[in-house]
């Protein structure tokens, strides 16, 4: 078992403060999906005719496209939460799971921004994955979570 340092950098505060945010928004929009896309879109698409922003009327009427990105954005957002947790209590893996999810973040930041045309909120998401990363290999981050460089 690792003992951590007595006290934990801000930054990790800040990292986990974010992990929690997203896993909110991930469940948020996990949810959402799934019930837009299983009940609430045949009754909107035939009530209403609203314009689709972002999505072309294509990818909007895929059946299953809203159930397949809330079977992705749920156990992202489960795992934001976990991650979370492990940051905050100095956890030797949360410093790999991070990690992950933050390149996960920017693949898939740089993915919709190619695909969609972006109005600058996902530009900032591959940010702030970049600005994660980087504070991840920080000496006094890596030694908080236990990731310090072995030197012979």
């Amino acid at each position: 078992m690792q003992i951590a340092p007595k006290f934990r950098p801000r930054g990790v505060t800040i990292a986990a403060a974010v992990n929690i945010i997203i896993g909110i928004a991930g469940l948020f929009f996990g949810i959402g999906f799934i019930a837009q896309d299983a009940v609430l879109h045949p009754l909107i698409e035939s009530a209403f005719e609203l314009p689709r922003q972002n999505l072309s009327v294509e990818q909007a009427s895929i059946p299953g496209f809203g159930i397949t990105l809330g079977a992705v954005f749920l156990p992202l957002a489960i795992v934001s939460f976990i991650v979370a947790s492990g940051l905050l209590k100095g956890r030797r893996w949360a410093w790999t799971a991070a990690l992950v999810l933050s390149i996960i973040s920017i693949v898939w930041y740089a993915f919709t921004v190619a695909i969609i045309p972006s109005n600058g909120g996902r530009t900032l998401g591959v940010i702030i994955g970049a600005v994660t990363i980087y504070y991840l290999y920080r000496p006094h981050v890596k030694a908080y979570l236990g990731r310090e460089m072995m030197r012979a």
